[in-house]
């Protein structure tokens, strides 16, 4: 039980983590453009 709750944690923090990279790499592409 607690390890499905640390992996929900996990992967929500993964998917924040995933974004913040997307959104800087767009961010980047968009200023070279």
């Amino acid at each position: 039980m607690s390890n499905q709750w640390n992996s929900g944690i996990n992967d929500r923090k993964i998917k924040e983590q995933i974004c913040e990279i997307g959104r800087r790499v767009y961010n980047k592409g968009f200023a070279a453009a």
